[in-house]
């Protein structure tokens, strides 16, 4: 039901229901530091528009920026979502061959596992020692990890203090019995 060229104002806000879809994607998918740069866009088209202008000639910022980004992410202690950390460094990792930075995988993998906690060390330490290290193994062995720590952290009673003996501990302490 249209009528030389005119839209109904159904048609009309089906067709702004979908714009606003896609503007509200792009923004919820832009880096915090693009965001502003977005804000007041009316369509998608505006977005790209004002991303264009904004970050062309930045190359080497970019590139710094997701350099910085790879270095300081890391995987906080006590928690368990390696698939999260996991993702947001193999992110970090396409957004750089994106801009042309192509990192080895190798570089990579160094560096999450330098984000790994103090809680990993043991299996870092393993990871480390392997010749056929790849970020699929990383994950795998992670996720492992992760689970023996979680089981490990439910069988500990809640509210106890969990005091480990050393060898001379024991020792004063079967003295001391006879």
């Amino acid at each position: 039901m249209t009528t030389l060229g005119t839209l109904t104002f159904k048609k009309k806000d089906e067709i702004e229901t979908k714009f606003d879809k896609v503007l509200g994607t792009i923004q919820c998918f832009l880096d915090p530091t693009w965001k502003e740069i977005a804000r007041g866009s009316l369509t998608a088209k505006d977005i790209w528009k004002a991303l264009k202008d904004q970050l062309e000639g930045q190359e080497s910022y970019i590139k710094i920026y997701l350099m910085t980004l790879l270095y300081t992410t890391k995987f906080e202690e006590g928690s368990l979502d390696v698939d999260g950390y996991v993702k947001l460094i193999e992110a970090i990792w396409r957004r750089l061959n994106g801009v042309n930075l192509k990192l080895p995988e190798e570089l990579v993998i160094l560096m999450t596992l330098m984000g790994l906690p103090p809680s990993f060390g043991t299996q870092r330490r393993i990871l480390e020692s392997r010749k056929d290290l790849s970020m699929e193994i990383i994950k795998k062995d992670l996720r492992q990890e992760a689970s023996r720590l979680k089981s490990q952290q439910a069988q500990q009673p809640q509210g106890h203090l969990v005091v480990n003996l050393t060898r001379e501990d024991s020792r004063r302490r079967k003295r001391e019995k006879v």
